[in-house]
């Protein structure tokens, strides 16, 4: 999603081509960060709260990144948005983990395609005008996913593995 949003990050920022790329190198190491803390994590809380809260990282990293003032807030936005996206990643991993392969399979091929339908909301709905409002349309609407899947999680739920009973100290 952040490839094709380069040249409204360049208009909107006033960044450089060669300094452009750092918004995605935020964002991917916010998700690689974010699975083995999520792990540890979801020893003392349950995969739904661990989904729950990611998502809303996930929301509030989109969101910041269409209304940072200024380029530095947009990268740690991109990396709070990644971090979430990596939390909701292993979290869901480890929810259907113990459902069967099939379900994991179909996770990940869920996380797929929004790879690949992500760069189109960009073309589709990005205006290259230098405003918020020329990254708004896709990075909202990511935002908006992710209330939609609070939402479907709430009412579908998320396979309940809880935190491990800790042993009496």
């Amino acid at each position: 999603m952040y490839g094709p949003a380069f040249g409204l990050f360049q208009a909107r920022f006033g960044v450089s081509t060669a300094s452009v790329g750092v918004i995605a190198s935020a964002h991917f190491l916010g998700s690689a960060v974010a699975p083995p803390l999520m792990g540890l994590l979801l020893r003392r809380v349950s995969v739904r709260a661990g989904v729950s809260w990611s998502l809303l990282l996930l929301a509030l990293g989109v969101t910041g990144v269409v209304f940072a003032p200024a380029w530095p807030l947009a990268v740690a936005s991109a990396f709070l948005g990644g971090f979430g996206l990596g939390g909701v990643s292993a979290c869901l991993n480890a929810a259907y983990a113990s459902v069967g392969s099939r379900a994991v399979n179909l996770v990940n091929a869920v996380f797929g395609v929004g790879s690949m339908l992500a760069p189109l909301l960009v073309v589709g709905l990005g205006r290259a005008d230098g405003t918020p409002g020329g990254l708004a349309g896709p990075f909202l609407t990511v935002a908006a996913l992710c209330a939609v899947t609070f939402a479907v999680g709430r009412v579908w739920g998320v396979p309940g593995i809880h935190a491990p009973a800790r042993a009496a100290d």
